[in-house]
């Protein structure tokens, strides 16, 4: 632990490969067919849609004197600000000499806004009633009939807009009402009663939703991804290639080190740098950038070995212990507390957490919360848990 390394790394890097590696088009097709799940599209929904402007609603919506009072009185915290108030007792106290306190704004400053907010909230209040209006008259009748989203949406003077396909968590660039957009268009079916949402609270207007198509997950002919599967076999490839020159770097270091020449020159041929760093401990090491990739490869090193491989800031990296100083033993009784310490906590964190779960097998309860993982957007589970009971104590 207390030993002293002088270490000389390589880096190789994707840089240095992926100009040589060259793909194509079969390349891509066997990534694709050997990695169908990266391109399998999630359930995605297609929308009808029409709205209804709050802005539509203003000119009969001003706020009465009243209505702007009541407004005040219900939400006098929302109206408040921090004024500086002096303490005329601080010098025969320690306390400071001023301080800010929170205050109410008298109903007179503030009457503009809120006539201006309660104007806006009748606004849309108006406009959902008149969304939900609409929404009764597509309700089938006993017999089952009723108008269609066109006939419905032009009694109203509305226009028919399309969203989609989209996920359930994919944000609708062309829509202003969030996720309540995305929640209103999932719970929608192919049921003449469930096809049509009820009016959905936008941001500028109230909206509501039709069913044009329910899309299932499923995986997309190659050609709809074609070029994200030749960028993706690519990057594989360079990878790959990657690893290849780093494995042949590798071999000439230890081939050059047996025959008697030094780590750079062995390494020569490859066009690579080694980069050298002087005294790493795993105690204490100058301000070395390198250090936390270093020590945990190089401790495990005896002097004049190099490492495999090593994945590190998307790179692989050689490294080379061209010196190891044993360090000293009277250091290493100093720790020697302090290590026993650590390794006693360890074990007894691992301890307590097996006898927890020992303690949950014999009551045969069940994990719930891990359990919440495994479900899948039908609310079922992928997969029964293994060695539990089908039908589990719960408290």
């Amino acid at each position: 632990m207390a030993d002293t390394f002088t270490v000389q790394h390589v880096v190789v890097s994707n840089e240095t490969v992926a100009a040589s590696v060259k793909v194509e088009r079969e390349d891509a097709v066997r990534f694709f067919l050997a990695h169908t799940n990266l391109y399998r599209l999630p359930d995605r929904i297609t929308v009808r849609y029409v709205e209804f402007p709050y802005s539509d609603y203003t000119a009969d919506s001003a706020a009465t004197e009243e209505e702007a009072q009541e407004y005040y009185n219900e939400r006098m915290d929302e109206f408040t600000e921090f004024v500086s108030v002096t303490n005329e007792a601080s010098d025969a106290t320690d306390e400071p000499p001023g301080r800010l306190q929170r205050t109410t704004l008298p109903y007179e400053e503030v009457r503009d806004k809120i006539l201006s907010l309660v104007a806006e909230e009748k606004a849309r209040d108006k406009a959902l009633d008149v969304a939900m209006q609409m929404v009764l008259t597509l309700e089938p009748d006993r017999e089952g009939r009723a108008p269609t989203f066109e006939e419905a949406a032009a009694k109203y003077g509305r226009t028919i807009k399309s969203a989609g396909p989209f996920a359930r968590h994919e944000p609708v660039s062309s829509v202003s009402a969030g996720p309540a957009f995305n929640e209103a268009a999932f719970r929608l079916t192919q049921r003449m009663e469930e096809r049509f949402s009820d009016p959905v609270s936008g941001d500028e207007s109230a909206l509501v939703l039709y069913l044009a198509e329910r899309l299932p997950s499923h995986v997309p002919p190659f050609d709809d991804v074609a070029e994200r599967a030749l960028a993706d076999a690519h990057e594989e490839a360079v990878e790959q290639a990657m690893i290849e020159r780093a494995g042949a770097v590798r071999q000439a270091a230890v081939e050059g080190l047996r025959q008697g020449r030094s780590f750079a020159d062995s390494i020569q041929s490859f066009g690579l740098t080694p980069i050298t760093s002087d005294n790493l401990t795993a105690i204490s090491s100058d301000t070395n950038t390198h250090e936390n990739v270093l020590l945990p490869v190089v401790v495990q090193l005896n002097e004049g070995e190099v490492s495999e491989p090593v994945p590190a800031e998307g790179a692989l990296w050689l490294c080379y212990v061209a010196q190891r100083t044993p360090g000293n033993p009277n250091l290493f009784d100093q720790l020697r507390r302090q290590i026993l310490d650590n390794i006693k906590a360890t074990r007894v964190r691992f301890l307590f957490q097996e006898w927890q779960e020992s303690l949950l097998r014999e009551g045969r309860f069940v994990n719930r919360m891990a359990q919440s993982s495994d479900l899948d957007e039908e609310g079922k589970f992928e997969d029964d848990a293994e060695g539990i009971d089908d039908e589990p104590y719960e408290e």
